[in-house]
């Protein structure tokens, strides 16, 4: 009996062919270093007997969140809108913080929730998948290091963790 192994395509994914994208902020689009597609876990539902556990699929999946490195720009404009945004959720002075983007309508991506999407590109820099997370926030924003000892200029980066609701992949 002969096995037919051979793969679809015989090529790598490469880490850089990668293209991301936040509606809400697309100041960070062009300067992200780094996405990860976040991974998923459906917990197992467990039975016991008087013999031994037997384990079933779930039926709840549970995301890992989703960060994002990037560049900060001179005029701290990607910085801002991370930062922004989660001023507006938290409203640490006043409740108009909240309200500016509470009322905003979803499908504008101005809201208190925006899609983000991470196109996943072949060997030819062509898009053949897309990673769609839907319903995300930001719930951290890493510190900006700045460093007068540093032998040569290592332009900051920071790091955006968003929480989300679902994510899907798309082919192209």
């Amino acid at each position: 009996m002969i096995l037919d192994t051979q793969p679809l395509s015989p090529n790598f994914l490469s880490p850089l062919n990668f293209q991301f994208s936040i509606k809400k902020c697309p100041s960070i689009n062009f300067f992200a270093q780094r996405v990860n597609v976040p991974s998923l876990v459906l917990n197992p539902t467990m039975y016991e007997n008087p013999f031994t556990v037997i384990h079933h699929a779930g039926d709840h999946i549970n995301f890992e969140q989703l960060l994002v490195t990037f560049k900060v720009d001179e005029k701290l404009q990607n910085y801002l809108e991370i930062y922004n945004w989660i001023r507006q959720l938290g409203f640490p002075e006043d409740w108009n913080e909240y309200k500016e983007i509470k009322d905003q309508p979803k499908a504008s991506g101005t809201g208190i929730k925006s899609d983000l999407s991470i196109l996943i590109l072949n060997s030819a820099k062509n898009p053949i998948f897309e990673c769609l997370i839907i319903d995300a926030f930001p719930v951290a924003l890493s510190q900006m290091i700045f460093e007068s000892t540093a032998p040569d200029v290592a332009f900051i980066t920071c790091e955006a963790t968003f929480q989300y609701t679902n994510f899907r992949i798309n082919a192209f």
